[in-house]
């Protein structure tokens, strides 16, 4: 009877051993999640859930393919490309038609006037003050066109000098006070056949037959003396008049 118990005690033993461990080595289900960098899972999610962009037909503006180098060819230039878009060449190659406030292609620096039918570069004292309306790439297109260079013809003068040519006289972009004026360049110089200087500080102007004339460093310069009054400019001797 004792050595029955001590077998039934023995037996219950392994049970219990076998069950200990059937119960502790188990298949682990149970998955340890990785560590992603801070941020990462939004910013995978924001790519999973965003809209995929159509593919452009082919041959259409937004395929990319239709901004490829064509075989054998090339780009068009930065200046072409600018030219195409602010209307064409009215003068034939060379020359381009102004855009919105008479920009030009890009390195352009010829700028045209087709009411008077003469060229500015970049030397010209009215450059800045021109509005282009047609610019051309070098002084030989503007040439071909029919333009006339600003300066051609001028005479040679002193510094603010009157113009020794008779009968000419240089058309220019209206100025400060309207058509018929313009500012004084380098030195107080003038646009050919134009004789009449202006002082914005007294508001007198001066022609030719003012002793004080070669003395006078012109401020703007009038076409002549009726723009000058026009522009609210008295005559030089006009002192002589309200003395009387």
């Amino acid at each position: 009877m004792h050595g029955a118990n001590c077998w039934l005690m023995g037996l219950s033993f392994l049970l219990g051993l076998l069950l200990t461990f059937a119960f502790m080595i188990r298949r682990v289900k149970r998955e340890v999640p990785v560590a992603a960098p801070w941020g990462a899972a939004d910013a995978a999610g924001a790519a999973a859930s965003a809209p995929t962009a159509p593919i452009p037909a082919p041959g259409t503006a937004t395929d990319p393919r239709a901004t490829a180098k064509p075989a054998g060819g090339t780009l068009p230039s930065e200046a072409e490309t600018t030219q195409m878009a602010v209307g064409g060449a009215p003068y034939g190659v060379g020359s381009a038609r102004a855009g919105a406030g008479g920009v030009g292609p890009t390195g352009w620096t010829i700028k045209g006037n087709e009411d008077s039918m003469l060229y500015h570069t970049t030397d010209s004292p009215w450059y800045g003050q021109t509005i282009a309306e047609v610019w051309f790439a070098e002084e030989s297109a503007a040439q071909a066109a029919g333009f006339t260079r600003w300066d051609k013809g001028k005479a040679a003068r002193g510094l603010g000098g009157a113009a020794n040519l008779v009968g000419e006289v240089e058309e220019v972009p209206p100025g400060p006070y309207g058509p018929g004026s313009t500012t004084a360049g380098p030195g107080g110089s003038g646009p050919v056949g134009w004789t009449v200087k202006g002082n914005e500080d007294s508001m007198l102007y001066h022609a030719p037959e003012s002793p004080a004339y070669d003395a006078t460093v012109a401020e703007v310069w009038f076409k002549d003396e009726q723009t000058a009054a026009a522009a609210g400019f008295a005559r030089w001797d006009s002192w002589r008049d309200k003395k009387k």
